[in-house]
């Protein structure tokens, strides 16, 4: 097929795009800047169309020459500081490009969704089936709203495909390595775990990338997968960073209600200094709240093995300090792996 990705040369939709092509599809990137877009993506795309997602007339010009899209363009942050941005980026771009694809035929059209789209502290486990949520955050909102626009198209009868990834980790792409890299780097250089409820759902970003290639089949209609892969409670992901650097990492015990004060704290800084933090009251919500995800259908209609966690968090280690956003001491021995 020839498929048109948007969001590229991103960390999910670089991933998409080396799989897609390893699997024999002609891949097309959709990017705002042409020349970068090519720098970074090299043999994983046979071209880079120029435009912006929110732009009409240039997605319908892209969609025109597909026979199936991969939507993977989004703002993946809870910072307070990019409200804005989250806002066009999710909402607008999802409406565009998702009613672009359905209008010219495509199909599949594979929509980026994400678990947030779905979160509800009240149900304990996710599914493909549960109703669309009604998050507090921006970053929340915006996905929510996007998986509407998703799931219109999918009642309507359009072949759209939603997969729902969790904390996606995994080897870099180019200098993208995600918003959850931040996390990992914040806690390696800390050498603590915050001991509260919730924990990490922890997904490699090869994996949905096997994922997307997986269901780019034409013909089997709308479809949702989780991709979840394995839950890490706290004190877990604490014995997980202490084997993935061979470091000793401490335990702190934390209140639901402390995290949430460090959060608010975190938001009112942002705001007054205008700087930008991955720490923030939504993140910390979706922490201690997190929900395990049923993503059996990716592993048994589509033979998904999704990869260990310890696989996820060296190759994110790794890319932190090739990236020069971590120091070889805080990774330690996740560099010999």
């Amino acid at each position: 097929m020839r498929v048109l990705v948007t969001g590229a040369t991103g960390f999910i939709g670089g991933h998409t795009c080396t799989a897609l092509r390893a699997a024999g599809h002609e891949v097309v990137a959709f990017a705002r800047d042409v020349g970068a877009a090519r720098r970074v993506l090299g043999n994983a795309v046979i071209e880079v169309v120029p435009g912006d997602i929110t732009d009409e007339r240039a997605v319908a010009a892209a969609v025109r020459d597909a026979d199936a899209v991969v939507h993977a363009a989004a703002a993946v942050t809870t910072s307070r500081k990019r409200h804005a941005e989250i806002e066009a980026t999710n909402v607008r771009g999802a409406e565009v490009v998702l009613t672009a694809a359905a209008a010219r035929g495509l199909d599949p059209i594979v929509h980026v969704s994400s678990v947030a789209a779905l979160f509800d502290p009240a149900r304990p486990h996710l599914t493909t089936d549960d109703p669309v949520a009604t998050p507090l955050g921006a970053y929340g909102r915006s996905k929510a709203r996007a998986e509407r626009v998703a799931r219109d198209l999918q009642r309507e009868g359009s072949p759209v495909v939603i997969t729902y990834p969790a904390m996606v980790l995994g080897p870099f792409f180019g200098r993208r390595g995600g918003e959850g890299s931040g996390g990992v780097a914040a806690t390696a250089r800390a050498g603590v775990v915050p001991i509260t409820p919730g924990g990490w759902s922890i997904v490699d970003v090869r994996d949905i990338g096997l994922l997307h290639t997986a269901v780019m089949v034409a013909g089997r209609g709308p479809r949702r997968y989780l991709a979840t892969g394995t839950y890490c409670d706290m004190a877990a992901l604490a014995d997980l960073f202490a084997e993935a650097t061979g470091r000793r990492f401490r335990r702190l015990p934390m209140s639901e209600r402390a995290m949430f004060a460090w959060g608010s704290v975190s938001d009112l800084a942002q705001r007054v200094f205008g700087y930008d933090s991955s720490i923030s009251r939504e993140g910390f919500t979706y922490l201690t709240r997190a929900q395990r995800g049923d993503d059996l259908a990716a592993r048994a209609e589509l033979g998904i093995e999704f990869r260990p966690p310890l696989d996820s968090l060296r190759a994110s280690l790794a890319g932190l300090v090739a990236g020069g956003e971590l120091s070889p001491r805080h990774a330690g021995a996740a560099l010999d792996a």
